[in-house]
């Protein structure tokens, strides 16, 4: 039996895979499995290429040959992957595959996964998941788990990889308008814009943004890279962490938690653990109402494996 916990997330997935009680071998991939449009069999296809990849890799260090012809055993977190009707449109999607006909399957998003990840059921504590999009989820002692936010950055996303890169691009848009002078900063938007063969003038960029969420937010690694030395790039990504804190302050209104704190802050992805984010959250819960504690990035994927080894056939 092959084991696979994957952790898909909306640019990278994460894999851990497992031949029998061999010694698991963790890899990364530039690749998103989230579905588009509704395009359940192609993200089956991203998905069997990363098992066949992540099986090339792990032959290398098996003790004997690993194929997959042998029976699967998959657990897979995906970012949007939280309706239950979604789950099982990918399910058969997968099953529809010659590889994943026989194949034992648990689909569940990544945001969920994360959080099992950190949390034991009836644990009291907050996840702040933040990436291209952003997510809260809280857990009062002894009850479920509840989420806050994370519907999309129209309404929702707050101190998300796309609010901040949205930003980004408004600013450099005054750039060209005439606005605010070029600096280093303009320079690695227009970078970036060059790479992903977009024009730098206002159309052009307005054009790819209004469909692309991970072209937007891929910009906040600009504002990121060059906010230490350019005053109002810092300023645009505190005033979106200001909305970010806001939205966890809500958290600690009466009868919400416990009550009981410092409560445990879990900070997943890699706009949560930015030092800029984690200064912002430490300035405002200085008085010692949370503990900040960062989740290492392989854990979901760690735990989608124990999943996958706990399936019945």
């Amino acid at each position: 039996m092959i084991y696979l916990g994957i952790d898909g997330g909306g640019t990278k997935t994460r894999v851990i895979i497992q031949a029998d009680d061999e010694e698991p071998r963790y890899s990364e991939f530039p690749i998103s499995l989230k579905v588009h449009k509704g395009s359940y069999a192609a993200s089956a296809e991203a998905l069997k290429h990363i098992i066949s990849e992540a099986a090339e890799t792990y032959r290398g260090g098996a003790s004997r040959p690993l194929g997959l012809s042998s029976p699967l055993s998959i657990a897979l977190g995906l970012s949007g992957m939280s309706n239950l009707k979604d789950q099982e449109k990918l399910k058969r999607a997968i099953q529809a595959l010659p590889e994943g006909r026989e194949a034992r399957l648990h689909i569940e998003s990544d945001a969920t996964l994360t959080l099992k990840s950190v949390l034991a059921e009836g644990e009291e504590g907050i996840l702040l998941i933040s990436g291209t999009g952003s997510v809260v989820f809280y857990q009062p002692l002894g009850g479920p788990a509840r989420r806050l936010g994370g519907w999309g950055p129209l309404l929702s996303d707050e101190g998300s990889g796309y609010q901040i890169g949205l930003r980004a691009l408004r600013q450099y848009i005054n750039v060209l308008d005439g606005i605010f002078p070029r600096d280093a900063f303009s320079e690695a938007i227009e970078a970036r814009l060059a790479a992903y063969g977009v024009e730098p003038i206002p159309r052009s960029i307005t054009a790819r943004a209004q469909a692309d969420v991970p072209f937007v937010a891929s910009f906040a690694q600009d504002a990121f890279e060059t906010a230490p030395h350019l005053k109002p790039i810092q300023d645009l990504i505190h005033e979106e962490l200001v909305n970010l804190v806001t939205l966890i302050f809500r958290l600690f209104l009466p009868g919400v938690m416990s009550g009981t704190m410092p409560y445990r802050l879990y900070l997943a992805g890699r706009i949560a653990q930015q030092p800029m984010t984690v200064r912002a959250l430490e300035l405002a819960f200085e008085e010692g109402d949370v503990e900040l504690r960062m989740v290492e990035e392989h854990l979901p994927a760690m735990k989608a494996l124990e999943i996958a080894r706990a399936l019945e056939a």
